[in-house]
């Protein structure tokens, strides 16, 4: 049976949503204003249940875009900038325009079929703000605690910039304090259970349950471990091809920073306390794989146990031993 769906590709910019499909074989173009009137308005004349909708991220500019087409159950998949560049190289397309880059996001969500985007609801949305914020607030507290470590040894530092500098770290580390208090608190029965279930998880603390949930949406849409370890960035990128390159195993840069960072911290208690990962670590060392290629391997682990745990709903049993 013939796919009946109209597949839309939507190129967001601060003003404008640049908008493209086709119609037997035949593209057609409109834009209309980003605003939610705008966006309501085109809604209004879509057949909803027969439609799915592709866009890049680019941060609030298309944020209304996702919230107006969460509003009526659309059909949409966000999609990051790597992935649009990555197609559009395959399409061999030497221009770039707006009207381009629309119809090759809806080139994409018909030939890739993403998965479908499932937003957090306000108040998750709104505690992975503040956990980014968090997380530009410790690089500036780090920023300035090195220009006061280089000041130090200055023998003719000047006072005021000095006391400044001082200053400046005193108010960052207080706001890190009050944002912390907002962050890191239980209010929902369902985070709660969410959280438990990480937790049970040797290796995993308060702090790293709190993030995983927080940029996962708790893993609600995702299917599987290995789309959560994609979507966070936790995967190993080997480089291989013929003979002449060959790279070792690394976390590549895309994903989810500041989860990834907090990841790495609970595996080096994991591969101690975690009888899995301890495992795991341990073999992989006597094969002689680096210690990075060996953690990224117990951090890809912790993934897998954290969403068997919550998608099975069943506390972490740290000397369980898998079948063969």
């Amino acid at each position: 049976m013939e796919n009946s769906k109209t597949y839309y590709g939507i190129d967001v910019s601060q003003l404008t949503l640049q908008i493209a499909y086709q119609i037997d074989d035949i593209w057609k173009d409109e834009v209309i204003e980003n605003t939610v009137i705008g966006i309501e308005n085109w809604l209004s004349n879509l057949s909803i249940s027969e439609s799915h909708i592709t866009f890049e991220y680019s941060g609030t500019y298309s944020n209304p875009v996702a919230y107006g087409l969460n509003l009526v159950g659309a059909n949409f998949s966000i999609i990051t900038a790597k992935q649009s560049k990555g197609f559009r190289d395959t399409l061999k397309k030497t221009t770039k325009t707006d009207k381009q880059d629309a119809r090759c996001l809806a080139l994409y969500g018909k030939q890739m079929q993403p998965l479908l985007t499932t937003l957090p609801n306000e108040k998750l949305s709104q505690k992975r703000q503040q956990y980014k914020h968090l997380s530009v607030l410790k690089h500036e507290k780090q920023a300035f605690s090195n220009r006061l470590h280089a000041l130090n040894f200055d023998s003719k530092a000047d006072k005021f910039v000095l006391q400044s500098t001082h200053d400046m770290i005193d108010f960052i580390e207080q706001q890190i304090q009050i944002i912390e208090q907002q962050i890191f608190t239980i209010d929902d029965i369902d985070t709660e259970r969410i959280m438990k279930l990480m937790m049970s998880v040797s290796g995993i603390g308060e702090q790293s349950a709190q993030a995983i949930l927080i940029a996962t949406n708790g893993f609600e849409g995702f299917d599987n471990s290995k789309q959560v370890s994609k979507f966070l960035g936790v995967c190993s990128s080997d480089k291989q091809s013929g003979t002449s390159i060959k790279g070792a195993g690394s976390i590549p840069k895309s994903g989810v920073e500041y989860v990834r960072t907090t990841l790495y911290m609970a595996a080096l208690s994991a591969k101690k306390y975690n009888l899995v990962c301890k495992n795991l670590y341990t073999r992989l060392r006597a094969k002689g794989k680096a210690h990075k290629v060996a953690m990224i391997a117990v951090v890809h682990k912790l993934v897998v146990q954290l969403f068997a745990v919550v998608s099975s709903n069943t506390i972490f049993d740290n000397n369980y031993i898998h079948p063969k």
